[in-house]
């Protein structure tokens, strides 16, 4: 394979895995929605609050709330209908397939053919792999 169709391969690739990293994101916006109990047990704006929903609660929420800005329903559930929230995932999914093929350049030929011979293993035939 040559190394332009190597570099294109590899866009290629990396652009799909990103396209599979955003609708992951979509996906767990709407699990973490529909799908899961209430996140929030306490519900005001002060630090002990931020401190007893991370304590107690499955993660803790002091970045989602101050840094990201994300939105929780009266009920203590992640609100489905924030376009912030849904934003904060999609690009959280976008981004590490993203930044993982930025970082992983310089190694793109093994990557590439790796992939191909994936593909290949299981019945696919992409038209960047020769």
């Amino acid at each position: 394979m040559g190394t332009d169709l190597t570099d294109l391969a590899y866009i290629f690739f990396v652009i799909a895995a990103t396209v599979v990293g955003g609708a992951i994101g979509f996906a767990s916006h709407f699990a973490r929605a529909n799908l899961s109990r209430p996140e929030k047990l306490i519900d005001d704006d002060d630090l002990l609050s931020d401190i007893l929903n991370g304590a107690m609660g499955p993660r803790d929420y002091m970045f989602e709330k101050h840094v990201v800005g994300a939105e929780w329903d009266e009920g203590g559930f992640w609100d489905e209908l924030s376009n912030r929230n849904l934003v904060y995932l999609v690009l959280s999914g976008l981004s590490v397939p993203a930044m993982l093929g930025i970082i992983l350049w310089p190694q793109r030929a093994p990557i590439v053919a790796l992939a191909c011979s994936g593909l290949n293993h299981i019945g696919l035939h992409s038209p960047f792999c020769s």
